[in-house]
């Protein structure tokens, strides 16, 4: 049993023995079929199988049988595995590169897809042109536009979307799953990376191309929204009423329009974040940068400068207005400085104009291709829209809170409640302005324009009830002043509460604002002189209709008051405010030249140059006519002497050789003109014919013409020349039913009768003083008792002097151009027959038109200023 168990295990040897030595051989052969050549050494020795090493090697090739079957299977499932990896990652990359595929298909087919989308839009459009001529037709293919605007906006929204990264096509590959150890992947990895760039390329096409869409899109939306507006005119009224209307019906359109107006702003917000985003992600980082971090800073000093200058000029002005003040009141000033008027009306606009002042510096310092993005002008608009309801807001304060010294101590006790209620309106009005300007600019005059312009009454209304209720107490407290309240104003004090006080409230205030508003206008239309003979035309009428009865017992001033009030008589020295102001400037620079002074007869040239005699130095006042005629004047040894020549236009005839005289005049003057001032005074009616002739920039320094007085200056120039002759006019008999008045009542009616009467004056002597003192005597008279009243103004008709014939008007034209001079001078300025003239000096006589002056005629003031308008009207060169 050993021996037999030992041979058999022997065998089993042997067995194994074999089966690794033919192993061993496969594996050598393998090694060597794989390019893994095995060397063995040269001295190796082989031993010589025998009996025992047979069965041993038998043994061994049995086992090694075994596990190279193992591994054989082993390498059998890593080569399937790894063919399995790698036929999966080719499946991956072939589906990606399909998938890329069909993007790009999609993005090469987008042109075309435009074009036809394009060619829609065109289509619809012309049929909107072609629809006009039809209600019914108009109609349908609105509905049309309808929705084609639905579904364009559809589109933008989803490419909006997209383009904010709600959509990630095509999406990056990612592996299946982890390849074996030792497979290769070196061609897939090449693979997927040069897929990876397709990839890249193509969602940045995909970017530009959803940009493109989105702007196209935004572009029909925008032309399809035109169509649609632009059909509107056409529509039947009922569907016009049905889309556009305050009503519930039109909700669908004006939902759509505010769909409209969000996705605009949202495509405005989408591309410039997008921008933002590639500008920030390219290598063009470090100068974006830059300009933020130069913007910021220099909008850091802007704001900086602008709060110190708010601190400094906040204790300035005021501090400036204090001091103007002082000076004012130090200088017993009878109306404030004009400085101080500055103050404060800097004062006041100072706060909104700071804002003004640094909003425009911040937006210089804006870039111009950020300054001209549509949402930053729209932003600009908003800000610059309160700002200039904020000022428009301080100046209607400042303009209502301003006036005399009761008014303005009024004015600063509601000064809070005024400002606050014009902030109300000023803000209301430009909220409203705004949405309607926004909304025009952005979706047109659609529905949501109707119903901003329909629902801005209604805001009006709320805003006005507001402020009627704001100014309750102001309103009753003015109804309540009144010393005697009518049958009206006693109604709304009875019903300051109940159910009737919002109706007494309303009328109230509708009453108080009319006669506030009318006191104002007449304030503010008084500055304008259309307005002012307007009001002296009204006047007029007024006294045409007054009881002559009242004034049948008053008789004309005598002798010696006319005399004394005659313009022909000099009273105190009394210059028009702007002339003075020439005057001084004269005296203030004295220096050498001649120069002349124009003005018509009565505005006040000899008054002028007595105002002048006696303020400068060394000067002599005389007449021309007496310097011509006589060898005396001014010498050559004499020095800084002024010579003032009063009626220098009594040297011009009107004749051939009519300026000799005056040419001597001129030639003694320029001797001394090179040290000396020379003032000459013209009469208005002849200069024209001295400037055709002779040029008045080459004779004269300066030509200084007399203005026209004005209603202020007439008034205070007839109480003064009143006051010297020694009398008081009084008006009472120009107010109706006077007697059944009280005191207060009659100053009030004498008051305003005088600041009438003195208007009236003004208008009918257009601006003369010599004219209006006249007039002023005209209208005065005196009762038994002596005392002096004034009587109704009835002035001359001036149709008498348009209805004379042409030889008459030019006879009145020499006289009014050379009064006083003889008759042949007449007749040599006419160039008609001395009898002509004759004639029709003796009928001017008669009507009161001319009178005797001297040697010669002059036109009388009664009817100065008729002929002068008359000649005017005739074009022959009268009126100044």
């Amino acid at each position: 049993m050993r021996r037999e168990d030992r041979s058999r295990s022997r065998g089993n040897l042997s067995l194994w023995a074999a089966c690794a030595l033919f192993l061993g051989w496969l594996a050598l052969d393998g090694a060597v079929a794989h390019g893994t050549p095995r060397t063995v050494p040269q001295n190796t020795t082989f031993p010589a199988a025998g009996p025992v090493s047979a069965e041993v090697e038998s043994d061994e090739a049995a086992i090694d049988d075994d596990g190279n079957r193992a591994r054989r299977e082993a390498a059998a499932r890593a080569r399937a595995a790894a063919e399995a990896s790698r036929e999966a990652e080719r499946q991956r990359l072939a589906e990606y590169e399909l998938a890329l595929d069909a993007a790009e298909s999609s993005l090469d087919r987008a042109p075309g897809r435009r074009t036809a989308d394009e060619e829609a839009v065109l289509g619809l459009r012309q049929q909107a042109l072609e629809a006009r001529v039809s209600p019914v037709t108009a109609d349908r293919v609105y509905d049309e536009l309808r929705a084609e605007l639905r579904s364009t906006r559809r589109q933008l929204s989803d490419a909006l979307t997209a383009l904010d990264g709600g959509e990630q096509f095509p999406t990056p590959p990612i592996p299946v799953a982890q390849p074996p150890e030792g497979v290769s992947t070196g061609s897939a990895k090449a693979r997927e990376h040069s897929l990876r760039l397709r990839r890249d390329q193509l969602l940045q096409r995909t970017r530009d191309e959803q940009r493109t869409d989105a702007r196209l899109l935004l572009e029909r939306l925008t032309l399809l929204n035109e169509a649609r507006l632009e059909l509107l005119p056409y529509l039947s009224p009922q569907k016009r009423q049905l889309v556009t209307g305050l009503s519930l019906s039109a909700w669908d359109q004006v939902a759509a329009e505010l769909g409209h107006l969000a996705l605009i702003v949202r495509y405005h917000a989408v591309v410039r974040v997008h921008t933002l985003r590639a500008g920030v992600s390219s290598s063009d980082v470090l100068p974006l940068v830059t300009r933020l971090v130069g913007l910021l800073f220099l909008s850091a000093i802007a704001v900086v400068g602008f709060l110190l200058w708010r601190a400094n000029m906040r204790r300035l002005i005021p501090a400036w207005e204090q001091n103007v003040r002082d000076n004012n009141l130090a200088a017993l000033r009878a109306s404030p400085d004009f400085r101080l008027w500055l103050l404060q009306l800097v004062s006041s606009l100072r706060s909104p104009l700071e804002w003004i002042a640094l909003a425009l510096v911040l937006r210089w310092l804006l870039p111009d291709d950020i300054r001209a993005l549509p949402e930053v002008q729209i932003a600009g608009l908003v800000i610059a829209a309160f700002l200039i309801a904020a000022l428009a807001a301080r100046v209607l304060d400042f303009t209502f809170g301003g006036g005399s010294a009761q008014w303005v101590r009024k004015a600063r006790e509601l000064g809070p409640l005024r400002l606050k209620s014009m902030r109300l309106v000023a803000n209301v009005v430009v909220t409203l302005a705004l949405a309607l300007t926004v909304t025009a600019r952005l979706v047109g005059q659609g529905a949501v324009y109707r119903w901003v312009e329909a629902l801005g009454w209604l805001v009006a209304t709320v805003v006005a009830v507001t402020l009627v209720y704001r100014w309750r107490h102001v309103t009753y407290d003015r109804i309540e002043r009144q010393r005697r309240p009518g049958p009206l104003s006693k109604w709304m004090l009875a019903n300051r509460s109940g159910r009737m006080a919002p109706a007494a409230l309303l009328v109230g205030t509708v009453v108080v604002v009319g006669r506030a508003l009318t006191r104002r206008a007449k304030s503010v239309g008084g500055r304008f002189a259309a307005v002012r003979r307007g009001f002296a035309y009204l006047f007029r009428q007024e006294l045409s209709r007054t009881d002559r009865r009242a004034v049948s017992d008053l008789v004309g001033l005598g002798p010696p008051l006319a005399e004394a009030l005659s313009p022909d008589v000099h009273g105190d020295v009394w210059i028009t405010p702007p002339l003075q102001g020439a005057l001084d400037q004269l005296i203030r620079k004295p220096g050498p030249g001649l120069v002349a002074l124009v003005g018509e007869r009565g505005s006040g040239k000899s008054t002028a140059l007595k105002y002048l005699h006696r303020r400068l130095g060394k000067a002599k006042l005389c007449q021309a006519v007496d310097l011509v005629g006589s060898d005396q004047g001014v010498d050559q040894e004499d020095e800084h002497i002024a010579m003032l020549l009063d009626g220098v236009d009594e040297l011009v005839h009107f004749d051939v050789g009519g300026l000799a005289d005056l040419d001597a005049c001129l030639e003694r003057a320029r001797k001394t003109a090179h040290r000396d001032l020379w003032v000459l005074s013209f009469d208005s009616a002849v200069w024209p014919l001295i400037c055709r002739l002779r040029d008045p920039t080459t004779l004269f320094a300066s030509v200084i013409h007399v203005p026209r007085w004005s209603d202020t200056a007439i008034s205070e120039i007839l109480t003064a020349r009143s006051q010297q002759a020694g009398i008081r006019p009084r008006y009472e008999r120009l107010v109706d039913h006077a007697s059944e008045l009280d005191d207060i009542d009659l100053l009030e009616a004498v008051e305003a009768k005088t600041a009438a009467f003195t208007l009236l004056l003004w208008d009918a002597s257009r601006g003369n003083p010599g004219v209006a003192l006249h007039l002023w005597r005209s209208v005065l008279g005196t009762d038994a008792e002596g005392q002096t009243f004034v009587r109704p103004f009835q002035p001359v008709s001036e149709l008498a002097i348009e209805r004379l014939p042409l030889d008459a008007l030019f006879v009145y034209r020499a006289v009014l151009r050379q009064p006083g001079a003889p008759l042949e001078q007449l007749v040599a300025a006419t160039r008609l027959p001395p009898t002509t003239v004759t004639d029709v000096l003796r009928v001017a006589i008669g009507r009161g038109h001319i009178e005797p002056a001297g040697a010669g005629h002059r036109v009388s003031w009664s009817w100065f200023r008729a002929v002068t308008r008359g000649l005017n009207r005739r074009h022959l060169e009268a009126d100044s």
